[in-house]
């Protein structure tokens, strides 16, 4: 369907047409988001998380680099870069449908969870991925025009996205790594805050085009790779038969921001000035910053994982589907004891 809309735009060309058709697109990518992040967290233990995000992460946005690359081939008015964007996506099925190892396991008793929920289990995570993605939806679709504002050329605005994309491809495998290893908060924090103190300089300093550059390279290699982490943080406080369900949650979080960035910045640059793009980036990032600090006094280090003990008693007539059953049980009332809401049930079994 995603390849079908692609090729849509060069038969429908018209505004109105091309909103219904860029919001199936939208639909289909969030769609193959959900599958490949539920997938890989299902697959990957807390001590890894963080590093497999950012391989996930890195191969995203380095494609994204290389199709900037693209509009040398031809114009963006050509139909031979819907063409090539749209067999892009069929090939990329083919892998996926010849793939040997099994889909992550579904549990009947799966229900979807909800936002609030997530908050619960992970305030930071929850806030760290909405305002991440505002964050990456506004540097990403208006850096370009902030660029042409300071005179710069339409190709020179592509370079800017490249400095960006590239920035995350070449830093997030380093903190991904880290956050594998220290705390994710602190983690979070830093990057926030070295993030903050680039906006400033980029502000401050003359906007030449090495300057934007440089500036663009490490505003992308800070914030973009904060979602990834936020991600990772979020599923250590959630149970491998959640991570499916919770997919889909966390992508309309993140969705969410991306949406509403571009929105509220490209509304106020239009109103007030362009350097309030920097200005909305610097704000956000300081806010995490803090919250981030905030929330390590709040609450151990220790993820839903290592907190939760499975004690399963001895039953030789249960069958192991039973026992499996007992353990998330268990693990499921633990959770509930130390924060989570409690239902009157679990109430009087606590």
């Amino acid at each position: 369907l995603c390849s079908i809309t692609i090729l849509l735009h060069n038969i429908f060309v018209s505004p109105w047409t091309w909103i219904v058709i860029r919001f199936l697109t939208g639909v289909c990518l969030s769609g193959l988001y959900i599958i490949c992040e539920s997938w890989l967290n299902s697959q990957t233990s807390n001590h890894q998380r963080g590093q497999t995000m950012a391989a996930y992460i890195v191969t995203l946005f380095a494609s994204q680099s290389l199709g900037q690359l693209f509009l040398y081939l031809a114009s963006p008015s050509s139909y031979l870069l819907f063409s090539i964007a749209s067999i892009a996506i069929s090939l990329a099925s083919i892998p996926l449908l010849m793939t040997q190892p099994k889909t992550p396991p579904i549990s009947e008793q799966q229900q979807s969870i909800s936002i609030a929920r997530i908050y619960r289990r992970s305030p930071l995570g929850t806030i760290a991925m909405f305002l991440g993605s505002f964050c990456n939806g506004t540097i990403v679709s208006l850096a370009p025009i902030y660029s042409l504002s300071q005179g710069f050329s339409d190709a020179q605005a592509g370079w800017m996205v490249i400095a960006i994309n590239s920035g995350c491809a070449l830093l997030i495998s380093p903190w991904g790594k880290l956050s594998d290893t220290f705390d994710r908060r602190f983690v979070l924090g830093v990057i926030s805050g070295i993030c903050t103190v680039c906006g400033c300089a980029t502000l401050i300093l003359p906007h030449t085009l090495p300057v934007l550059l440089g500036a663009f390279f490490l505003i992308g290699g800070l914030a973009l790779p904060m979602t990834s982490i936020a991600q990772a943080y979020i599923n250590d406080w959630l149970y491998q038969q959640e991570m499916i369900p919770a997919a889909g949650t966390i992508v309309l979080i993140s969705g969410s921001g991306s949406v509403l960035g571009p929105l509220l910045a490209g509304s106020l640059m239009q109103y007030t000035s362009d350097t309030i793009f920097l200005i909305l980036i610097i704000v956000i990032q300081g806010f995490l910053c803090a919250f981030g600090l905030y929330r390590m006094t709040r609450r151990s280090t220790d993820s839903l994982h290592e907190q939760s003990v499975a004690y399963v008693p001895s039953a030789p007539n249960l069958s192991p589907d039973s026992l499996a059953q007992i353990t998330y049980s268990q693990r499921q009332l633990s959770f509930d004891f130390h924060g989570d809401e409690l239902s009157g049930a679990n109430k009087r079994a606590a």
